[in-house]
């Protein structure tokens, strides 16, 4: 046995033996004279991240790393630290290059899934969580990382299936609860998941996570003290974690306490999936001193409805002395060329001009507005059709009798956001639904509905659904969001789900119904029938949860009597 042998063996003997600090100056005097020594670099890198010195470690590890020649136990000792450290892509990396070089096991095979799950690639993340379970299927680790994957993937059943293994091995986990109440909760079997939730809080008081799940699903119901109790809990644990001020905005703002609601929906950014910042090279807008002259760059963070909502802001930095630029979805481009005052706007994904000062998101423009003690922008209408349209779509409508009415029923299926997917199952309206209004006398409906599959089910089951000749489909002429302008301007009233179609109308001063579900969006209060945001605006709000045949007949007697009062006109 050689020298160096010997004296990592005496080395692994210190370290059995506890004494951490005789080993790592044994191991730090054989990497200063042998640098590429392997072993002993390993070695020494796993005492220094045992000590929470997890940079020095990497960097220890990195210098063996760039040789052509490293080992792969080299590679996942990096890729162990990176994971630690949250660097999930060279994590990922380090697992994927060291298994090119060694036969798959375990350890490596999970923790990538892992690193590709903290990425958000929960495909990814199956496919080596299932090649794992081809080697230990018994993992309590494995189990619960690949139901919380599968949740991720809207693969509910899959996803408890794993999860009730998990709970098998280990049922005194509180973390293979949580995730079971996540699951729960997006498949809204609310009450199941708020048992799971308190179970987990039973196992450990101290579960922040479990707290905060917990007051989100109360909201679900409609539990709005308790909801706050279980935020209060989590917060004690810890003041100022991100994700519970976050959700706790929601509350806030749904009760109309707007002061702390946008201070807490700031927190939004310091999340794990915080949204993306595409302008981080352009100066934060971090107030509204002195905008004079200040070339300021608003952009769409979230979606098409919040645009329409929030760019009510921008007229009045405008007045303050502001030149904006509005970077936006494509789709909204032409209809927010109508703000008052606005010099340019941009497709979201081109480069902003040389000039912009500050950059500021339109959903942190009420924040803004709320700490410099500035009211929200009030106004009938912000927005306006196109006048050559409207006019166009006049000529075709003029001669149709009775009032006319637009629907939509359906927010759309975005496919790639399965935590979304909950959220709008509660607000969509079965088509079998909305179609009973097809009886009520004196109307002819105009069908408003975009998005996949609305569209496609009305063309294949209009015969039997909606036979009456009182509905018009003039959907694929609407491109974009000034094409609809221009035939909602044409309409008495639109009907809709709470989407991007209820601002649309709202922010044209428009008459809209707004058909609410019962665990309502934080923007229109909790059990109100007007809107602040939109005075143009009713609300129809679910007495129950699910319950749209109560909503549908309260609207079909509400138009009843607005036909009525017309024809009397």
């Amino acid at each position: 046995m050689d020298k160096l042998a010997e004296q990592i063996q005496i080395a692994e003997h210190w370290l059995k033996c506890g004494d951490l600090a005789q080993a790592r100056s044994l191991l730090e005097s054989i990497v200063r004279e042998s640098p590429k020594h392997g072993p002993a670099t390993e070695l020494l890198a796993s005492i220094l991240a045992y000590e929470g010195k997890l940079p020095q470690a990497t960097d220890l590890l990195l210098k063996l790393a760039r040789h052509p020649d490293c080992s792969a136990s080299i590679k996942i000792a990096l890729g162990d630290l990176y994971l630690e450290q949250g660097n999930f892509e060279l994590a990922v990396h380090q697992y994927a290059s060291a298994l090119k070089a060694v036969e798959p096991f375990f350890e490596v095979l999970h923790n990538l899934g892992l690193a590709y799950a903290k990425l958000f690639l929960f495909k990814e993340a199956v496919e080596q969580f299932e090649k794992a379970a081809l080697i230990n299927p018994a993992s309590f680790e494995l189990q619960m990382n690949w139901g919380a994957a599968l949740k991720n993937l809207g693969q509910y059943q899959e996803s408890l299936e794993h999860l009730f293994e998990a709970e098998k091995i280990e049922p005194h986990d509180p973390r293979v609860w949580l995730n079971k109440g996540v699951t729960l909760e997006a498949l809204d079997r609310q009450r199941e998941a708020l048992v799971c939730y308190q179970t987990a809080i039973g196992l450990n008081p101290n579960y922040l996570e479990a707290h905060c799940n917990k007051a989100n699903s109360f909201m679900v119901t409609g539990e709005y003290e308790q909801a706050l109790k279980a935020f209060q809990q989590a917060l004690a644990l810890n003041p100022n974690d991100p994700d519970t001020l976050y959700n706790l905005s929601f509350l806030q703002l749904s009760q109309g306490n707007y002061a702390d609601g946008w201070q807490n929906y700031e927190h939004r950014w310091h999340r794990e999936n915080a949204p993306k910042k595409p302008f981080n090279h352009i100066p934060a807008l971090i107030n509204l001193d002195d905008l004079t002259n200040k070339n300021i760059l608003v952009w769409s963070e979230q979606g098409l409805g919040d645009s329409l909502q929030f760019c009510r802001y921008i007229p009045r930095l405008i007045e303050m002395g502001a030149i904006i630029t509005v970077a936006t979805q494509p789709q909204l481009i032409e209809i927010l060329k109508t703000l008052k005052g606005v010099r340019r706007v941009i497709s979201i994904e081109d480069k902003p001009p040389a000039e912009c000062d500050a950059q500021v998101s339109m959903l942190s423009l009420p924040f803004l507005f709320s700490q410099a003690l500035i009211p929200t922008p009030s106004s009938t209408s912000y927005l306006s059709a196109n006048p050559n349209k409207t006019l166009e779509w006049h000529g075709r409508l003029k001669n149709l009798e009775g009032l006319k009415v637009g629907l939509v029923w359906n927010g759309g299926f975005r496919a790639k956001q399965p935590e979304l997917w909950a959220i709008n199952a509660r607000r969509n309206i079965p088509l079998a639904s909305i179609a009973k209004l097809k009886d009520v006398a004196g109307i002819q409906f105009f069908s408003l509905q975009k998005g996949e599959p609305a569209e496609t089910e009305l063309l294949e089951q209009r015969t039997n659904v909606w036979p009456n000749d009182n509905l018009s489909i003039f959907t694929p002429e609407l491109n974009t969001f000034e094409d609809t302008a221009a035939l909602i301007e044409n309409l008495d009233l639109v009907i809709t789900v709470d989407t991007s179609t209820a601002h649309l109308v709202g922010a044209l001063g428009k008459p809209v119904w707004i058909l609410n579900r019962y665990d309502a969006c934080w923007r229109w209060l909790i059990n109100q029938e007007t809107s602040h945001w939109y005075p143009s605006a009713r609300l129809f709000n679910q007495p129950t949860p699910g319950n749209w045949d109560a909503v549908m007949g309260m609207v079909a007697l509400a138009l009843q009597r607005l036909v009525s009062s017309h024809s009397k006109q």
